[in-house]
């Protein structure tokens, strides 16, 4: 059975009854238990509930519904506690062969593992490869880009997963030479691209360089990899850097007339970027396993850049056709 977190939002009345605002209130307090990162987060949560639902009954509520809420599908609990070493064993046949619309077996693994990716040994890093000159890695997060809010009734109404973990989004961009036109794109965020700087390794013993990787600097870019979805609700098989147009950091410069960077390199650090949506063209055999020691063999990425406009993220929409429901842009 599907996680309810990614079941599509089902036809509902225009005006939400009391449960259901609650229920809504209670899946954003998980969303942003979710993102918590440190151990103070964590200690202070229920305080941070009994501010937001201002009742302690509430909150007893909300503990018991989280449990459930967060309660690991059976496949997961299963890695965690008997093969830590196979972590992403599944992980992209299962998101080649989900479908976002019906809803099937792999789609409850590619659910899971989104939500609970981050208890693995592997802590949800997955090797992506080489490029230019760095390694790339894949941190899974469940909303690592997400569109601006519409109006809820009207999201209701036309059936948009309103914000729910997991949930297929569109993408409209200006295609490389053509400003004339708008291209669109489906796709599943799977989480944040991050980088750090390649070196020889073919010296180091296999154990020194598993160690190094254990303890190297990741900086996060401003790309994500989403996979490409049909409007049927079935993969593409295709991945895409997608440039976050909301992304926002320190480390983000455009290159100088003193810079040694060569005009191509280092794209990530760049501001704005070269470009910002890619088709991922070549993938190593790595891609997307665990172990991220396994960069040292990994070969390299070949992108090929489809736009240089900022993107417009937006929402999405299901419509029932004769055969199959099929996904739609919202607004359109």
């Amino acid at each position: 059975m599907t996680h309810p977190v990614y079941q599509t939002l089902q036809a509902r009345s225009v005006v939400p009854t009391p449960w259901e605002k609650t229920v809504t209130q209670f899946e954003e307090l998980a969303r942003n238990f979710a993102e918590q990162d440190t151990i103070k987060d964590i200690v202070n949560w229920n305080e941070y509930l009994l501010e937001q639902l201002e009742d302690e009954n509430l909150v007893d509520e909300y503990n018991v519904w989280s449990e459930e809420y967060f309660k690991p599908q059976r496949y997961v609990d299963n890695i965690i506690k008997e093969y830590p070493a196979e972590d992403f064993s599944d992980f992209e046949y299962c998101l080649s062969s989900a479908d976002w619309n019906r809803g099937n077996t792999s789609l409850d693994v590619v659910s899971s593992t989104m939500l609970y990716g981050r208890r693995l040994r592997s802590k949800g890093l997955s090797v992506l490869g080489t490029f230019q000159r760095f390694w790339l890695i894949l941190r899974l997060h469940m909303w690592a880009i997400s569109p601006q809010k519409t109006d809820p009734q009207l999201r209701e109404l036309h059936g948009v997963a309103d914000g729910q973990p997991g949930g297929v989004l569109g993408l409209r961009y200006k295609p490389i030479g053509d400003d004339s036109t708008t291209s669109v794109l489906f796709f599943f965020p799977l989480g944040y691209v991050l980088h750090t700087e390649a070196f020889e390794s073919d010296s180091m013993p296999d154990n020194d360089f598993a160690q190094w990787m254990d303890v190297a600097e990741w900086t996060e870019t401003p790309f994500i990899l989403a996979l490409g979805i049909r409007e049927s609700g079935v993969s593409e098989r295709q991945f895409y850097f997608i440039h976050n147009p909301t992304y926002n950091s320190d480390t983000s410069r455009a290159p100088t007339e003193d810079s040694d960077d060569d005009a191509q390199d280092i794209i990530f650090g760049r501001n704005p970027p070269p470009y910002t949506v890619a088709r991922v063209k070549e993938r190593p055999k790595e891609f997307l396993t665990s172990g991220i020691s396994l960069l040292r063999s990994a070969t390299n990425i070949d992108l090929e850049p489809l736009s240089l406009s900022t993107p417009e993220i937006v929402e999405t929409s299901t419509t029932k056709g004769k055969y199959r429901t099929r996904f739609g842009l919202f607004p359109k």
